[in-house]
This record gives C-alpha cells, sequence and structure tokens, in this order.
C-alpha cells in the first residue's frame, strides 16, 4: 500500500497530466481518507430466498391470476344465489329451523336470511365481476391495464413474458390457475445454501 508521501506526490502528478485512477488506486485512496470500500461483487438481496426478478414475476402471476380466481368466485356465489331462489331451499329451512321454533318464526326468519343473503351474494357478484377473466389472455390483458391505471407501463409482451420465465423456473408444461395455486401452497426455504 502506498504511503500519504508517495499519494501527495501522485495527486501532484495527477494535476499536471491528469489520468484515470485504476480501481486499486481508488480503493487505496479510499482507504487512506478514512473511508470503507465496498465489494465488487455484493451477495444479492433476497426476501425468501427470491431474488427481485422472482418476486416481481410472483406479483405479475398474483394479480394475473387473481382475476381468474375471481372469475370463479363469480361462479360460486351465483350457484348460490340459484340455490336460495329456489323454492325448494325455503321449505326445507322452514322444516329444519321449525323443529325449534314454531313455523310461522321458522318461515319469516328464513325469509330474511334468504333477503339479506341474496342481497349480499348480489353486491359480491357486482363487484367481483368487473374484475374477473373468462380466461389467461383476458387476464393479462386487465392486468395491462391494472398497470395503466397505476402509472406503470408494462407491456402484455412483457407480462407475457415473465409468466413464462416462472413457468420455465418452475419446470412446468403450462402455467394454468391450478398449476398457480400448487406453486403458492410451497413454501419456500428458509435454509441457506
Amino acid at each position: 500500500m502506498t504511503t500519504k508521501r508517495e499519494w501527495f506526490r501522485k495527486l501532484r502528478a495527477l494535476k499536471n497530466e491528469p489520468r484515470y485512477l485504476t480501481s486499486s488506486e481508488c480503493d487505496e485512496l479510499i482507504l487512506l481518507l478514512g473511508g470503507t470500500v465496498r465489494p465488487n461483487h455484493r451477495p444479492p438481496i433476497t426476501v425468501f430466498n427470491m431474488n427481485r426478478r422472482h418476486l416481481n414475476q410472483g406479483g405479475i402471476a398474483t394479480l394475473v391470476f387473481g382475476f381468474l380466481e375471481n372469475a370463479e368466485h363469480v361462479k360460486q356465489f351465483e350457484n348460490k344465489l340459484h340455490e336460495l331462489e329456489s323454492p325448494d331451499w325455503l321449505e326445507n329451512q322452514i322444516n329444519i329451523t321449525s323443529l325449534v321454533i314454531s313455523r310461522a318464526d321458522a318461515e319469516r326468519m328464513a325469509l330474511e336470511y334468504k333477503a339479506d343473503e341474496i342481497n349480499y351474494l348480489k353486491g359480491r357478484i357486482e363487484s367481483l365481476r368487473q374484475w374477473s377473466a373468462k380466461n389467461r389472455s383476458d387476464a393479462e390483458r386487465m392486468a395491462v391495464k391494472w398497470f395503466e391505471s397505476r402509472n406503470y407501463q408494462i407491456s402484455l409482451k412483457k407480462i407475457k413474458n415473465e409468466l413464462s420465465n416462472l413457468r420455465e423456473r418452475a419446470g412446468l408444461k403450462t402455467l394454468r390457475l391450478d398449476d398457480w395455486r400448487s406453486l403458492n401452497l410451497k413454501k419456500p426455504s428458509t435454509e441457506k445454501r
């Protein structure tokens, strides 16, 4: 390592004939001034053993497959709504609750429950329908619009590429909603490698 006196000579020479310092000279000068040198190859920053790119892929996939999950929820709520609107449902509820209370009270309670449940289901269906997609390509287009509404410019091709990279990293032939759910159930290992 060069001494302070030699550095003064070097700096005077650099003043007369300027040149770029080498990386080792920069490190020496930083240490001489009392600073610390950062390593050239810093370890990558990871969260749950995933780097930023993997987290971005997971976030995009969560958004895209969230639209498909919303479509499934809409179907489930519609099935419950049809079940509630059938005359058999009301009669079954009255028969079950009339064992404990009078038939008139059972009918009144069943009708109140039915009205509240129908309003709830219709509200959920209405709110989820605008955020649900029929298939993955529709969900990808909706994701592009979702990002645009938040002032992020991500193209449809970029979303498709990120999902493709995620599929390849997971070692899957296709990446569907069920595949995504199974990937989410797998917890990343926290042990150091």
